[in-house]
C-alpha cells in the first residue's frame, strides 16, 4: 500500500498541477526520503521507493528497445509478450530487465522515478485489491501503466511539453523533477555556462550537446532526460 501523510498517494480529482507545485512536491519527497543536495549529485530512486513503500523488481517485459517499466495501481496479473504471467500487487514496479543487462543505469533509474511518479500522481484512494488480468499490449487504464521512452525525442522537438498522453506527460515531468532536482540542476547548468563563458542565448547546436553531456554525467541521467529538463526550465 502506497502511503504518504497517513493516506494512499492520490491527486485524483486534481490531476494537473502547476509547474511550481510539481517542483515543490518533488523536492519535498526527496527531502523526506533522506536525500540532501548541497552539491549537484545523483538522486537515489531506490531510497525514494523504500520511503514510498513501493516494491521494485526486474523482468523481461517486451522486445521493444523503448520499454521502461510497468506499474500497478491495483492488484493484477501482467501477461508479457512471451506469455509469462507476472502477479503484481498495488504499488509494484517492474523495470525492464534488459536495461540492467545492458548497463543502462541512467535509464533504469529513470524508469523507477517514472513509475514512482505514476504512483504519486495517479493512485486513487480506495484502490481495488482484487486481481485483474491484462496484456502488455492492452489499453492504458487507471489500474496500470506500461511505459516506454519511444516518444521522448518527439516531445523534445515539439514546442509543447505535453505532446504525450496526459498521464505520461505528467509522469515525465515529475520524474524529471525527481531525477534532476531543480535547485541543484540549475546550479550545475549555470556553473557550466559560467565556466564556458556563455549565456542562454548561446545554447544551440554543439554547445547544447556539450552541456547536456556534462550534466548527464554529473547526474547519471540519460541525455534526452537532461535535455527535456533544460527545456522544462526554459534553458532551451
Amino acid at each position: 500500500m502506497i502511503k504518504y501523510d497517513g493516506k494512499i498517494f492520490s491527486l485524483a480529482g486534481n490531476p494537473v498541477m502547476a509547474n511550481y507545485e510539481m517542483e515543490e512536491r518533488a523536492a519535498r519527497l526527496l527531502y523526506e526520503s533522506g536525500q540532501r543536495f548541497s552539491l549537484p549529485k545523483k538522486s537515489d530512486p531506490d531510497a525514494l521507493a523504500r520511503y514510498m513503500g513501493a516494491s521494485v523488481r526486474y523482468e523481461y517485459l517486451s522486445d521493444s528497445p523503448y520499454c521502461l517499466c510497468a506499474v500497478a495501481l491495483e492488484g493484477q496479473t501482467l501477461r508479457t509478450q512471451n506469455g509469462k504471467a507476472l502477479v503484481m500487487s498495488a504499488g509494484d514496479i517492474i523495470v525492464e530487465k534488459s536495461l540492467v543487462d545492458s548497463g543502462k543505469t541512467g535509464w533504469r533509474d529513470y524508469a523507477v522515478f517514472h513509475a514512482l511518479s505514476h504512483l504519486y500522481l495517479h493512485c486513487r484512494d480506495g484502490a481495488l485489491t482484487g486481481q485483474l488480468s491484462f496484456d502488455l499490449t492492452g489499453t492504458q487504464s487507471l489500474r496500470h501503466y506500461i511505459c516506454g521512452s519511444g516518444e521522448l525525442a518527439d516531445v523534445l522537438s515539439d514546442e509543447r511539453l505535453d505532446s504525450r498522453d496526459e498521464s505520461e506527460a505528467q509522469a515525465d515531468a515529475f520524474a524529471g523533477a525527481l531525477m534532476l532536482p531543480k535547485v541543484v540542476f540549475k546550479f550545475a547548468a549555470n556553473r557550466f555556462m559560467s565556466e564556458a563563458g556563455i549565456n542562454r542565448a548561446d545554447l544551440k547546436g554543439e554547445t547544447v550537446g556539450k552541456m547536456t553531456a556534462a550534466l548527464a554525467e554529473i547526474f547519471s541521467a540519460p541525455e534526452i532526460i537532461v535535455a527535456l529538463r533544460l527545456k522544462k526550465l526554459l534553458y532551451l
